[in-house]
């Protein structure tokens, strides 16, 4: 499950709406947002969908909401507006993230094949992180450094 955990609820999100606007034959694929907290983690709006579905938005969103099959991924999904507003489900991600740290071990929250761990103790500067994407790049691309 080499994967972060939070990339796989969303993944999983747009599955479930692809799917289920694929069910209702409609191959329109709707953005994913990142809402304000006590609106949900994931949501959708619907719209795009409402020339084409000649419906408002809001009547979209409750439709999608019923359609779309439950999934112990997320603990709700709610029409809010013209909106489809997911929640993961807290006992899942714990699952997951657990999980994926005993795959990983060590290497859990580093950068991808990198290596790269950031230290939370001192403040994180833009030169700091520069310097820290240009040397994996710098490495892997064969160019011979000088060292002093």
């Amino acid at each position: 499950m080499t994967v972060d955990p939070l990339e796989m609820f969303k993944s999983q999100a747009k599955e479930l709406v692809k799917n289920t606007l694929s069910r209702m034959g409609i191959n329109t694929e709707l953005p994913l947002e990142i809402p304000p907290e006590e609106m949900g983690d994931y949501a959708f709006p619907c719209f795009l969908l409402a020339k084409e579905m000649k419906k408002s938005p809001v009547e979209i969103a409750k439709l999608l909401c019923q359609e779309i099959p439950d999934d112990l991924t997320f603990s709700k999904r709610l029409a809010n507006g013209p909106y489809i507003n997911f929640y993961i489900n807290p006992e899942m991600l714990v699952q997951i993230t657990i999980e994926s740290i005993m795959e990983m071990r060590e290497d859990y929250g580093t950068w991808p094949n990198t290596g790269i761990n950031i230290n939370l103790s001192i403040p994180v500067q833009i030169l700091t992180v520069r310097s820290m994407l240009a040397g994996p790049e710098i490495r892997f691309s064969g160019i011979q450094l000088l060292g002093y």
